[in-house]
């Protein structure tokens, strides 16, 4: 039996890693980098490129060391790309990102199944793919740091939690550790973004007695794993402390936590303290999932009040806490939440296994022979006496027809009409008729209150937004990176030009000292970037016009407005123009055949859509 509880276990963590895992993978290249994710991407790159793991270069000034973060998930991402085991490009720089996203929503559904089931965890983890912004914005399929720190969320209140439950000592250190590993994660990813997790845990742990007293008993299990961690977390902040040069205590903390929580590096993120709760409210009533996690929420305060259970005390603390911190600092992002949208998720999951849980009970009390004898009508007495238990081999039969009605349903729920299967259009099974069918033949078996576990979820699922999951697989399926195919046709470009023994000149480059152009750096680099204090008509129009003198150029959008309303009245200046929102890419002579390239990809997309994300968001 033991045997079979773990097999049942490792299979459904396989079909929740195959369903709401492995799509975070899909089209990991269909997109250009992100304003902030090429600061990243660059910081990662600049390690393969000068050797020296110790100082990442920021973008777009190389001269000067990226000192905003500490440097752990730019190791994470150079470190298989130095040693061949992934590519130097967009997937590459992406890839770890859905792995520690993937992971994370994997130990969301533990979590929900320790709280009350398999239907809450799996119920959770669908509702975190409502929350488009957590996937596609600065998310978990972009090479960001969100990933790192939902990851650390999760795995770190995972393991506590089964370390106050846990009476193996071997066992209860490992998952301590885990804690510890997991804390460090965030602390050398987002430096004080981890700072919620240890006081998340303890904070619950001093309301639940039982385990506040196995903290106080085990604190030296504690201290052990806090020296482990700074011992872990020093040699890199020594090391920059002592380094010349603008000092890491200043830039790491006096800019990019005082000053962005009193103020904002950005006015265009300063925003009133309702901000958080208001995107939030918005999100589960767009997605028709605020039902559920309303009444999942009034349930577990409920029961953490009556119980002092800690495992929704966990979840409680893991929502509340962090969301009123932030919402009192000036500068806010939606992404700064993500780690704390996993407990709102949590409370769907739990409303709809009680609801289940609770049918589950009902149905198990039928078989109690002394309830039909307690009901009002006679004729059920007698139909109850009546049936009776079907034979092992008849029971047997009817539980794998019910589990291959249940199938037919999450099928039919995931993809509802049809699907195409080898050429071949089948239509998808009625998921409430398959689950009401599987209930009927768990009945039969003598095994209902087992089935209604399974079925009533299914049959609550269609209340809640399961095509958000269709919508974002199709979301991943979307081609949209104009810089990405202009810079690869660039390169093109440059090679025929050597090849041909014509010289190759260096991008010029014309843009505002406050302009965001990370993203445009991180692709166009390589072709010379060279900034230029002024840009006068006169070297314009050589430029473009001079086949001697051509050769790409970047300019502010407003600037080559300006110039083309003047200059291009009499139709000389006509070179080929790929442009973002901010700022305009100049394709004089042979490179003019770039130009627009990867917009043409998806006809919705625009220049504005396709530019990089405006303002600082890290």
């Amino acid at each position: 039996m033991k045997h079979i509880r773990l097999l049942t276990r490792v299979l459904a963590l396989a079909v929740v890693a195959a369903v709401f895992c492995v799509p975070l993978f899909h089209g990991l290249k269909s997109v250009d980098q992100e304003n902030d994710e090429a600061i990243y991407s660059y910081a990662a790159q600049s390690l393969l490129e000068t050797g020296d793991w110790m100082n990442p270069r920021s973008s777009p000034t190389p001269e000067l060391v990226f000192l905003e973060k500490p440097p752990l998930k730019f190791w994470i991402v150079a470190l298989p790309i130095r040693l061949g085991l992934l590519p130097d490009d967009d997937f590459g720089l992406r890839f770890w990102d859905p792995v520690l996203g993937g992971l994370a929503f994997l130990y969301v559904f533990a979590y929900g199944r320790r709280l009350a089931g398999w239907a809450c965890g799996a119920t959770a983890v669908l509702t975190l793919y409502t929350f488009s912004d957590l996937l596609f914005l600065h998310g978990v399929r972009g090479n960001n740091m969100e990933a790192a720190v939902v990851l650390a969320y999760a795995g770190g209140i995972y393991h506590y939690l089964r370390w106050t439950e846990c009476q193996r000592p071997g066992m209860a250190r490992a998952h301590a550790s885990a804690v510890g590993v997991y804390f460090l994660l965030a602390f050398m990813t987002k430096f004080v973004a981890a700072a919620f997790l240890p006081v998340i845990v303890l904070a619950a742990s001093v309301e639940v007695p039982a385990a506040r007293s196995r903290l106080i008993r085990e604190w030296r299990t504690w201290v052990a794993v806090a020296a482990g961690v700074v011992l872990l977390a020093a040699p890199w902040f020594v090391y920059q402390s002592f380094r010349p040069g603008p000092g890491i205590w200043s830039v790491m903390f006096g800019e990019h936590v005082v000053k962005r929580f009193q103020s904002s590096l950005d006015p265009a993120h300063l925003h009133p303290w309702y901000f958080y709760f208001q995107y939030l409210a918005r999100v589960l009533v767009g997605s028709g999932t605020v039902w559920a996690v309303a009444l999942g929420a009034v349930l577990l305060h409920a029961r953490a009040l009556g119980e002092r259970w800690l495992a929704g005390t966990l979840v409680l603390y893991w929502f509340w806490l962090p969301f009123i911190v932030i919402s009192g600092g000036s500068s806010k992002l939606s992404h700064y939440a993500y780690p704390f949208l996993l407990p709102v998720a949590i409370a769907a999951g739990y409303a709809l296994a009680a609801i289940a849980n609770a049918v589950s009970r009902g149905i198990a009390a039928m078989h109690d022979p002394a309830w039909a004898e307690r009901l009002p009508w006679p004729a059920v007495a007698r139909l109850r006496a009546r049936v009776r238990p079907a034979s092992l081999g008849a029971r047997r039969v009817l539980i794998a027809a019910a589990a291959v009605s249940l199938a037919l349903g999450a099928i039919g729920l995931l993809h509802p009409g049809r699907v195409h299967v080898f050429d071949v259009t089948l239509r998808t099974p009625d998921p409430i008729r398959s689950a009401l069918t599987a209930l009927l033949l768990g009945i039969l078996a003598g095994q209902g209150a087992r089935m209604a576990r399974l079925a009533v979820p299914l049959i609550l699922l269609t209340l809640m937004p399961v095509q958000e999951y269709a919508n974002v697989i199709r979301r991943t399926e979307l081609e949209r990176h104009p810089q990405r195919s202009t810079s690869e046709c660039m390169a093109r470009v440059r090679a025929e030009e050597q090849a041909a023994g014509r010289p190759v000149r260096g991008m010029w480059v014309y843009l505002p000292r406050d302009s965001y152009s990370h993203s445009l750096f991180f692709y166009y680099r390589e072709f010379g970037w060279n900034p230029r204090p002024e840009l006068t008509a006169t070297d314009l129009v050589q430029t473009l016009d001079d086949p001697s003198q051509q050769r790409p150029l970047l300019v502010a959008a407003d600037y080559w407005t300006a110039f083309h309303a003047t200059r291009d009245a009499r139709g000389t200046i006509r070179p080929s123009v790929a442009a973002t929102d901010h700022a305009t890419l100049l394709l004089p002579g042979p490179y003019g055949r770039c130009s627009m390239l990867g917009l043409a990809d998806d006809p919705a997309a625009t220049p504005a859509a396709a530019a990089p994300e405006k303002g600082q968001a890290r």
